[in-house]
């Protein structure tokens, strides 16, 4: 498997944000196939697609360590972040493979 994108969070949310933990990210590539998460065991989080000037989407609920997001759920193009992370002690990364 290859490492299409490394993902960061915080705790919970950045200063001023609802919900967004981290940064965006983008996916280097894209095979439409299943893409894996890893990341620290025991705690869960969403990713939401980043939209301008509109309501940022979930594109993935309730993800944690060994989630498979179904090939086309997330794409090459747009920016995503990590949002309402639960059961996190200190910040962490997620990495996305596929």
């Amino acid at each position: 498997m290859t490492t299409i994108a490394t993902a960061q969070s915080q705790t919970g949310p950045l200063p001023g944000q609802k919900q967004r933990s981290g940064p965006d990210f983008k996916l280097a590539s894209d095979a439409g196939t299943n893409i894996t998460l890893s990341t620290t065991a025991g705690l869960t989080f969403d990713i939401m697609t980043d939209k301008a000037h509109a309501p940022d989407p979930y594109a993935v609920r309730n993800a944690g360590d060994g989630y498979v997001v179904r090939g086309g759920t997330l794409n090459t193009g747009n920016s995503y972040y990590i949002a309402n992370p639960k059961g996190a002690t200190a910040p962490f990364t997620v990495t996305l493979t596929q």
